[in-house]
């Protein structure tokens, strides 16, 4: 498996708002920031992106089980 953790982010850009609006005429505006984050990432694909607090092993095994 390739899972990659990434935590401690203090802050992390996001294209959420872009991602609404399939990501036509994006714009400053459409980003997101993120402050205190995580993301987990599986074979170079981003599968989660939230608050660092959110992150427990068993969060980790319930996303796992989801892709395996």
């Amino acid at each position: 498996m390739s899972f990659k953790l990434f935590y401690d982010i203090k802050e992390l850009v996001t294209l959420k708002g872009a991602a609404k609006k399939d990501a036509r005429r994006v714009e400053e505006k459409d980003l997101s920031v993120l402050k205190n984050a995580a993301m987990l990432t599986y074979r170079g694909n981003v599968l989660w992106v939230g608050k660092n607090s959110l992150i427990n092993q068993s969060f980790i095994k319930k996303i796992s089980k989801k892709i395996i």
